[in-house]
């Protein structure tokens, strides 16, 4: 016997967008604060703290921008309290992907520039082409690939190597291509949520000291650093609603192909 499926309907699909894009829109315009953020924090993301708490003022910081434009708003978010909990060090912007430089001044002259930080410096390196064999390269001599960075010989130099990515492939390649020449400096990985479960073995294998992914990682850092709530509390409540709506739509459509899946046995046993 066949049994019939809920039939695609054009209607329902602009019936639940309609609803997703009021309901989010309208909990960001009026930037209510009903959900709590999150309590407790993972391991990783108690090690990034410790990290950005450990650069000293004004120390050489490499941050790696490697995600698409269409990742921006979750990526900044995930990214910004790091940034602001770090003491003025001085940035090197770089990235492996052709938007990078874009990306990173767009991430200064928004987030940051919202933020409390101020005196921010930073040197955007741009594009990094050829993939892995440019990073290997460039971890053996920056100053040959960018003759920009002037005092800097050696990847070992930087106090810390930040990787921004919605891509666990970036992660790998950073660590691999430069593993023999950065020395005993901290590496932590800010990543889409997505792309965190891929990241996660880095960590527990300690070749990342901590990883903060997506809003629920931006959210827990913030609550883990004096002077309130940041980015990811505006962002909050629309991320938690979104996240219950999106349950809600799939169980609804769960039951409503099981009703129609128990009519049509019915039907055929008659």
């Amino acid at each position: 016997a066949s049994f019939s499926t809920l039939p695609t309907s054009k209607g329902l699909r602009w019936f639940i967008a309609f609803v997703l894009i009021a309901a989010l829109g309208a909990v960001s315009f009026l930037r209510t604060q009903i959900f709590a953020l999150p309590a407790g924090v993972p391991s990783e993301i108690s090690g990034a703290l410790l990290v950005s708490q450990a650069i000293p003022e004004g120390a050489p910081v490499l941050v790696v921008f490697d995600y698409e434009p269409a990742r921006a708003g979750e990526m900044e978010a995930a990214a910004s309290p790091m940034f602001n909990l770090m003491r003025n060090p001085n940035f090197t912007f770089i990235s492996t992907s052709e938007a990078g430089a874009i990306l990173a001044e767009r991430f200064i002259s928004g987030p940051l520039a919202d933020s409390d930080q101020s005196g921010i410096q930073h040197l955007n390196l741009g594009y990094l082409p050829g993939g892995q064999m440019g990073i290997h390269a460039f971890a053996q001599d920056p100053f040959f690939i960018f003759p920009q960075l002037r005092d800097t010989t050696s990847l070992s130099q930087f106090a810390a190597l930040i990787i921004i990515t919605d891509n666990a492939n970036s992660v790998r390649a950073w660590i691999e291509q430069t593993s023999s020449e950065r020395g005993e400096i901290a590496v932590v990985a800010i990543s889409s949520a997505q792309s965190a479960p891929m990241i996660q073995p880095y960590y527990d294998s300690s070749q990342i000291r901590g990883l903060v992914s997506g809003i629920y990682g931006s959210a827990v850092f913030e609550q883990n650093m004096s002077g309130g709530s940041g980015i990811s509390r505006k962002y909050w409540d629309a991320y938690s609603i979104g996240m219950l709506l999106a349950m809600a739509l799939i169980l609804s459509g769960g039951l409503i192909s099981f009703a129609f899946g128990l009519r049509d046995r019915v039907a055929a046993r008659e």
